[in-house]
């Protein structure tokens, strides 16, 4: 599961782990510019960014250069990290705010999906498990006696991706969010729900939080739509279409082992206990427009 995407990251380098007399060394990215998590806890500080009697949430006031279209555009990206793990057979099983992070240089920021411990290659292992953070599974999966299918189809990453987009646009969450047993996510249904509304951006989550999974958005779909949501409905100005538009390569990335890492390479490796220990080089701190951990504060 190691270098599916610069969107999409577990283990990067080449090679993306190896030993020497110190240890076993993984090969991690720092991503500097905090979780999803902590972006939408700083919306949650600012009145005016959820106030309750809007429709959706307006990221413009947090200031700081954020704005809904620059928080789409970083959506985009995330699902663009889906779409290559499941080009590569992969299901994520456990997309979630937390599981998505910025990393940020020269005051520009990229979104990426991480932590693919629980990722499942169905052509591999011939199943996947029940896995995953409750509140984004989908509701196949906590039905009675649920089918194979429903467990290794990639549409569960898609109904993770409408929760995720769902807290990202609107000031409420889910229905279901704080039910850990499955039962609303069974019962739920987006018509029914007065939050979404008919804007083009309301229509595509209620696709993919669609209960029958044969019904929910594709992902080719799902970054059709955003694109031109985006371009058209969020007028966004050219750096924020640019993030949607240029490949990781047109902006130069790369995964390298690290600079500080170079002269382990050659030791022995042996027979040693595993550790964990963190290498930075170069590190360049996350710009003060994209320090999601400050704004609202």
């Amino acid at each position: 599961m190691n270098e599916v995407s610069d969107y999409c990251i577990s283990a990067v380098g080449s090679p993306a782990a190896f030993q020497s007399d110190e240890g076993t060394w993984l090969l991690m990215p720092y991503l500097n510019g905090g979780d999803f998590l902590r972006f939408v806890n700083a919306c949650q500080r600012k009145g005016e960014c959820r106030n309750s009697d809007q429709p959706k949430k307006n990221w413009d006031t947090l200031g700081h250069g954020i704005s809904s279209a620059l928080v789409l555009a970083y959506f985009h990206q995330i699902v663009q990290g889906v779409e290559a793990l499941h080009s590569r057979g992969i299901i994520h099983t456990d997309l979630k705010l937390e599981n998505t992070m910025l990393s940020c240089r020269d005051g520009k920021c990229f979104a990426s999906v991480i932590d693919l411990g629980l990722g499942c290659e169905p052509k591999v292992t011939f199943s996947c498990g029940m896995t995953g953070t409750p509140s984004y599974l989908a509701p196949e999966l906590w039905k009675r006696g649920q089918s194979r299918r429903s467990l290794t189809s990639p549409m569960r990453d898609v109904w993770s991706l409408g929760v995720m987009l769902y807290l990202l646009v609107y000031p409420k969450a889910p229905p279901f969010m704080r039910d850990g047993t499955g039962q609303k996510q069974i019962k739920y249904n987006p018509i029914e729900d007065e939050t979404i509304g008919k804007e083009n951006l309301d229509l595509l989550i209620a696709q993919m939080l669609d209960p029958d999974p044969s019904m929910r958005a594709p992902i080719a779909t799902i970054l059709a739509m955003l694109a031109e949501i985006i371009k058209t409905d969020y007028a966004a100005p050219p750096e924020v279409i640019r993030l949607i538009d240029e490949k990781p390569i047109d902006r130069g990335a790369t995964m390298p082992v690290a600079k500080c890492l170079f002269d382990k390479l050659d030791y022995d490796v042996g027979d040693q206990p595993f550790e964990r220990e963190m290498c930075l080089d170069d590190v360049t701190e996350a710009a003060p427009a994209r320090d999601f951990g400050n704004v609202g504060t």
